[in-house]
């Protein structure tokens, strides 16, 4: 529906460019940034502020699918959920 929205505090190297993320995927992908399991929180607190050198990004939109991190630079992508109601 709409492209991916840009926030001019993220530069836009680090958004996977040339998708179309639809409004309810943008609105999942917050909500499950403000919903992280103990799991992927213990993990945020350590990958968080570039602390291993490159930053991580939280719920990325790629290709329609929703990663739990993602590293652009040297394109990693991390799941750590478990089946989540409604997710």
């Amino acid at each position: 529906m709409s492209d991916l929205h840009y926030n001019p505090a993220m530069p836009i190297k680090n958004i996977v460019t040339g998708q179309k993320v639809t409004k309810e995927k943008l609105e999942r992908a917050k909500e499950l940034r403000r919903e992280m399991t103990p799991a992927e929180k213990l993990l945020w607190q350590e990958v968080r502020a570039k602390k291993l050198g490159v930053r991580f990004r939280r719920q990325q939109i790629i290709q329609g699918f929703i990663v739990d991190f993602y590293c652009h630079p040297v394109k990693i992508t991390r799941g750590l959920r478990q089946i989540r109601a409604g997710g």
